[in-house]
């Protein structure tokens, strides 16, 4: 009899045992499908972890691999966390699952140049996203970027043609009267119209001389406190000041689009060196004031414009920017004296930088205009460091020496030349080598200005 129990209780214990087991395996399949897993991703989407998100996302694909809206949501996830390759992988899987997801696309273009700056790549996504939306101003300035940067400058313009039809029938801007297509100017008079930021009129100033080469006299439309610095480029024949009545003009165009009349190719970006002069008192005032400093000179410009949302007046963090405490290694340099040439922006961090700045006074670039007395103290300096900035043009355009700081991304103009360009002959460029990282372009400034101190006299 016990051992008829003992038998009834083991066998009773394998049969538990076995439903155990068969509710196990059918409890377990029933919870890591690919439906449940996108269930708790959902989860956790709803409550902002996304990196648990992504953990299930990724067990999901296990199950199921060719699920269309877990490789597009991957692909969204790993672009907002900067992981790159893989966001472009599971865009890529995306849209062979479904080739109807046109934006796919637009994000294979936008990572691949932004982030990559793969400009192949991206041209041969965006130019298939467009053939899907033909009105999409983004994409065409992406275009049109990638094709500036590849030297194809004839492609770029035909973007920036088809930029300024859509703008226009959107009504963001108006179309141009007596737009200058090019045609002869000889005995003409063209209106060049400020459309862009500081930088980038210092830069293409540049061109007012190709345009005074070919007989037209110039006017130049900009903001006023602009004058006493543009004033002293002799290509310029007369300003005037936004919302005056405009004097009489043959043709027009902008400042933005001067580039598509002269860049051919890489070569047609040079001209002769200085365009752009600092007044002579000035110059010689700074000269008598920085006399008594024998250190090696040298000026620091860190931190470009703010952009802010027009809508919620957020501030977006500007990719060219190089905070400030990145340059404390230069401090260690000895027999340098360091000056600042920020303005405005960034000024909050000379005091929490621990970086050892003369600043100059309130006064500075005020009582005789913006940019004035920057100038007149550059060509005082021995060198001039600065991020990617209207600094940065103006030292190029003034001839002196100038290391610029670019991101990993650049604007188009300073073409892939390691450490130069065909703009500045003076210039120098330190480039990000990764994505973000301004410590290693920073640490080759250093070494590089450890030389040149070293060999200073």
């Amino acid at each position: 009899m016990c051992n008829l129990k003992k038998l009834f209780l083991t066998l009773l214990v394998f049969v538990i045992l076995g439903f155990a087991g068969y509710f196990f395996v059918l409890r377990k399949s029933s919870i890591y499908s690919a439906r449940d897993y996108i269930r708790i991703a959902n989860h956790f989407k709803t409550r902002g972890q996304t990196t648990k998100e992504v953990k299930f996302l990724k067990k999901a694909l296990t199950v199921n691999p060719n699920n269309f809206f877990v490789n597009k949501r991957l692909g969204v996830l790993h672009y907002e966390l900067d992981y790159d390759q893989e966001a472009i992988a599971y865009f890529k899987k995306a849209y062979e699952l479904n080739d109807k997801a046109k934006d796919c696309l637009y994000y294979i273009s936008y990572i691949s140049y932004h982030k990559n700056y793969d400009a192949q790549s991206a041209v041969k996504a965006m130019e298939e996203y467009i053939t899907f939306d033909k009105h999409n101003v983004t994409a065409y300035i992406i275009l049109h970027d990638c094709y500036m940067k590849l030297h194809e400058f004839e492609k770029a313009r035909e973007q920036d043609n088809k930029i300024d039809m859509l703008l226009i029938e959107k009504g963001v801007v108006r179309k141009l009267v007596k737009h200058w297509d090019g045609s002869d100017l000889r005995g003409k008079t063209i209106l060049l119209r400020d459309n862009v930021g500081i930088g980038d009129i210092f830069c293409w100033l540049r061109y007012a001389k190709k345009l005074k080469e070919s007989g037209a006299k110039v006017i130049l439309e900009v903001r006023p406190y602009l004058f006493p610095i543009l004033s002293k480029c002799p290509y310029i024949d007369s300003f005037v000041s936004y919302g005056e009545t405009l004097p009489y003009f043959d043709f027009q165009t902008t400042t933005g689009k001067i580039p598509h009349f002269f860049v051919k190719n890489v070569d047609s970006m040079k001209t002769d060196i200085p365009y752009m002069y600092s007044d002579d008192v000035l110059t010689s005032h700074w000269k008598k004031r920085l006399s008594k400093d024998t250190n090696f000179k040298v000026g620091i410009c860190w931190d470009p414009c703010v952009y802010k949302n027009k809508n919620n007046g957020t501030v977006r963090k500007n990719r060219r920017a190089v905070p400030l405490s990145f340059f404390g290694p230069l401090s260690q340099i000895k027999n340098v004296s360091f000056y600042s040439l920020q303005r405005v922006n960034g000024m909050d961090q000379i005091k929490n930088g621990g970086f050892p700045l003369s600043v100059f006074d309130e006064n500075f670039d005020k009582s005789h205009g913006s940019f004035s007395d920057t100038a007149a103290v550059m060509k005082n300096l021995d060198l001039v460091i600065t991020a990617d900035t209207s600094v940065a043009h103006l030292a190029g355009a003034l001839g002196v020496p100038v290391w610029v700081l670019l991101p990993f991304v650049p604007d188009w103009r300073w073409t892939i030349a390691e450490g130069s360009t065909p703009m500045y002959p003076t210039m120098r460029l330190f480039r990000q080598k990764k994505l973000g990282n301004w410590e290693l372009a920073v640490s080759d400034v250093y070494h590089e200005l450890c030389k040149l101190v070293k060999g200073h006299k």
